[in-house]
């Protein structure tokens, strides 16, 4: 393979005859924050929907290879889950999260269904708020598989009350109790790990 090389002015004339860069798709407070990262290692916090601009900077790290912001765009948003929830703004951010990143890219989508996971009595507390939950879940297919996905793989496994045994669910619902259940010289039944 032949790697032809030109001048910066012959290969983007306009950048080079203007001294500006024009990206269009691009919103200027994401690209300000995605150069303050190259500059400081850090961004500037959002005054408004902090999940958003927290997935909007995810998108732009990986679309220009900027590893390491992507990587504390996620920090951030995990952050945001934790001291500034707002389960309003943080529903609006999937639509963002699954449809501006590859279905490859899977950091920034595993810590926002990780975060709906452990916040889903909040996501349907109100009329509200579930119906919003709902119209995300619909809008967002992905986001509704991969969520309980990981939801149906973690209902798996329970503790018992009773005997303080960890056994499956199959194992609690075809025996009357799991701690009264010979399973181990049970043909019918095989274990399901995790």
């Amino acid at each position: 393979m032949q790697v032809v090389r030109k001048p910066v002015h012959l290969t983007c004339p306009q950048e080079s005859a203007t001294a500006t860069i024009e990206l269009p798709e691009d919103e200027p407070e994401i690209i300000e924050r995605l150069i303050e990262y190259c500059y400081r290692a850090d961004y500037t916090k959002f005054s408004a929907n902090a999940f958003l601009g927290h997935a909007k900077v995810y998108a732009a790290a990986h679309k220009y290879g900027v590893d390491y912001a992507g990587w504390a765009a996620t920090t951030k948003y995990e952050r945001a889950a934790s001291f500034e929830w707002d389960a309003s703004d943080f529903l609006l951010s999937f639509p963002y999260i699954f449809e501006s990143t590859a279905e490859s890219v899977l950091d920034m989508r595993r810590t926002a269904t990780e975060c709906a996971r452990s916040r889903m009595l909040s996501l349907t507390l109100t009329e509200g708020l579930y119906n919003a939950w709902k119209q995300t879940c619909l809008d967002v297919p992905e986001f509704a598989f991969d969520g309980l996905g990981d939801l149906a793989k973690e209902v798996r496994r329970f503790i018992c009350g009773e005997c303080n045994n960890g056994t499956s669910l199959r194992q609690e619902f075809m025996k009357s109790a799991c701690c009264e259940a010979e399973v181990d010289n049970d043909p019918d039944f095989t274990a399901v790990d995790p």
